[in-house]
């Protein structure tokens, strides 16, 4: 059996309005087939005391070669606010093929609020077909097929998608379209959606590694009563990671139209003590303009036990505001 805990106490704010808080998490896991686990995690804050977190388990056993079953179950607990939702989840999934892979999955979901006695259930059927890579001018060609089918009383849902990915000298290029119809049988509301998604890396150069992302999706409201509703969202991102140890760097910029603009950028140094890592994070989003800096440094005090300490500052415009926050995790595996 394997034990760990992490314990992160964090001090925030500026001049009087400081707030001292903690995460803490302790979980303990056993086996292999089956195996287990069963943890809590939550968080305590102060002076205004507030106690918050979960606790679960899950047991999983695979009885023959492609063949598995999983049980899961959460619960929350908080001192004020919300109760929240109890969930307990069986999931069974199949696998198979040669020359070629494939997968079945089942699902059924129980689940309700604390403050109330009947549960609900949802279950969901999703499958998914790997063809064998086909050879092309310059590389190969892998395409993939999936589908799903879910079930709850809010709404039933039919989704499926088909993408392929070509590998060409060192080029990873890859399309992926997919769509579904959602039904709402208590406002009689029906959803459809198209979304196409293409991406692109290259690790031709030693050490540098760039990447572009772009998405669109159409979407379309209906109800008997009423005009059809359509929208449409796209969005575009970009990162460039440099590779060079013991250090590394990644910059990235995300771009959504009319909603949001991200720079970020994260710098790792590996020392003899354990890396050291910043990072910076710049957004402008609904007119409003916000930063984030942060650096961590992690510690290694024996073979189980590590420290990691942070801290950074945020701020913002529009009206300007700004916080800094003080942290350490400490850790330890049995």
């Amino acid at each position: 059996m394997t034990l760990s805990f992490a314990l992160s106490p964090t001090l925030s704010g500026l001049g009087c309005n400081n707030q001292l808080s903690s995460d803490f998490q302790v979980a303990a896991k056993a086996g292999t087939n089956p195996s287990w686990n069963l943890g809590i995690s939550g968080k305590l804050a102060a002076p205004e005391f507030y106690l918050a977190g979960s606790v679960g388990g899950g047991i999983s056993y695979q009885p023959w070669p492609g063949f598995s079953l999983s049980l899961s179950w959460s619960r929350p607990y908080r001192t004020r606010g919300s109760a929240g939702t109890e969930n307990l989840n069986l999931q069974g999934r199949l696998t198979g093929g040669a020359g070629f892979a494939w997968s079945l999955t089942w699902s059924e979901s129980l689940s309700h609020r604390l403050d109330q006695k009947e549960w609900t259930s949802s279950r969901a059927i999703a499958g998914e077909l790997r063809l064998a890579s086909l050879e092309i001018i310059g590389g190969k060609l892998a395409p993939q097929f999936s589908a799903t089918i879910s079930l709850d009383p809010a709404q039933w849902r039919v989704s499926a998608s088909a993408s392929a990915q070509a590998l060409l000298s060192g080029h990873s290029l890859s399309v992926r379209l997919s769509g579904g119809q959602g039904f709402q049988p208590a406002t009689e509301r029906t959803d459809r959606t198209l979304s196409l998604n293409l991406s692109w890396s290259s690790a031709v150069s030693p050490g540098i590694q760039p990447s572009l992302n772009y998405s669109r999706t159409w979407r379309v409201l209906l109800h008997p009563r009423y005009s059809p509703q359509i929208s449409e969202d796209q969005s575009l991102e970009t990162r460039v990671k440099f590779d060079f140890s013991p250090w590394s760097d990644e910059l990235g910029l995300s771009w959504a139209p009319g909603r949001a603009l991200k720079i970020t950028n994260r710098f790792r140094w590996d020392l003899a003590f354990g890396p050291v890592v910043a990072e910076a994070r710049l957004s402008l989003e609904g007119g409003k303009l916000s930063a984030k800096t942060e650096l961590e440094a992690a510690l290694t005090l024996a073979p189980q036990w590590g420290l990691n300490i942070n801290g950074g500052l945020l701020f913002g415009a529009a009206p300007f505001r700004a916080a800094f926050y003080l942290g350490a995790t400490l850790f330890a595996n049995f």
